[in-house]
């Protein structure tokens, strides 16, 4: 996984802000279903 940075992300937004929020769609799906499984 390339590091990311502040830099790059305002260099190329169409490239990494999908990622970013993707990822951040991932870890709340993720959080939603551990509770799910853990109630």
């Amino acid at each position: 996984m390339s590091q990311w940075s502040p830099a790059s992300f305002i260099e190329s937004p169409r490239k990494e802000a999908p990622l970013v929020t993707s990822s951040l769609v991932g870890e709340v799906d993720g959080l939603r279903w551990f509770s799910l499984l853990h109630l």
